[in-house]
């Protein structure tokens, strides 16, 4: 769940391709199917949001650079560099909350420079090419900072994306009243819902829980209101894959 070490060294140019020669490669061993009950996905898929900028990158005493997207979410990023050796290594933490004078958070633990992170850690190694590009695609991260060591140059804004993945998901209701906090409260509620189901399973804290744990009976009446999610509820009691809750609560 931590993330991955990819080396751009081994990468193999067009090696997902139909049209690709793996003449070289090993041949495939078939093997029994696991016995296991499969069924169509009743659900909507997931989509990503459109890349998201970050709002301040500022360098740590240690030479870290902190890339900060102003407001959490789980999906992915891609990152640009420039000037890298070949076998040069990159890392990036992600992480929700830090004790650097902005946020403080002592609810878990926290890492030497004072973020909260999970052990979300993404490795890149470089090739020495011109400009090199990564994009953590084969796995997910619940963050607000980046936290990235390793880099040749000062990162820049457009060196950066995050993109939230969600379900798409149509909206089923609005709400607002004449109390602006009352407006606040559902705006960070809505996007709560967004950023805590990357994969139609509702969880408790996606930077280390990335499974339903049955939390969705706790807020179902909030989520049916605000997104047409019936499908997902109904497919997921109707074949047992949420045992631990119920329809009628806990």
């Amino acid at each position: 769940m931590g993330g991955e070490r990819f080396d751009a060294r081994e990468h193999i140019v067009g090696w997902e391709q139909t049209g690709f020669n793996d003449a070289d490669w090993l041949n495939v061993r078939e093997i029994q199917a696991p016995s296991a009950v499969c069924s169509w996905q009743a659900c909507e898929s997931s989509r990503l949001s459109k890349p998201i900028q970050p709002e301040e990158i500022y360098e740590l005493d240690n030479g870290k650079w902190v890339i900060d997207f102003g407001r959490p979410l789980t999906g992915w990023m891609q990152l640009r560099m420039r000037g890298l050796s070949p076998g040069q290594e990159v890392s990036i933490i992600y992480a929700d909350l830090n004790d650097n004078g902005r946020e403080r958070s002592l609810a878990f633990g926290k890492d030497s420079d004072g973020f909260q992170s999970f052990s979300q850690q993404d490795i890149y190694i470089g090739t020495g090419g011109k400009e090199e590009n990564f994009c953590s695609r084969f796995n997910f991260h619940s963050f607000r900072y980046a936290v990235i060591s390793g880099i040749s140059s000062a990162p820049r804004t457009e060196d950066f994306a995050a993109m939230m993945i969600e379900p798409e998901l149509d909206s089923s209701g609005e709400f607002s009243c004449s109390n602006d906090l009352f407006n606040q409260i559902h705006e960070i509620t809505h996007y709560t819902f967004r950023t805590q189901n990357p994969t139609l399973s509702l969880g408790a804290g996606e930077a280390r829980e990335k499974s339903g744990y049955g939390d969705g009976g706790a807020h179902l009446s909030g989520y049916l209101y605000n997104f047409g999610c019936a499908a997902n509820f109904r497919h997921g009691w109707s074949t047992g894959a949420i045992p631990s809750a119920k329809m009628d609560g806990y």
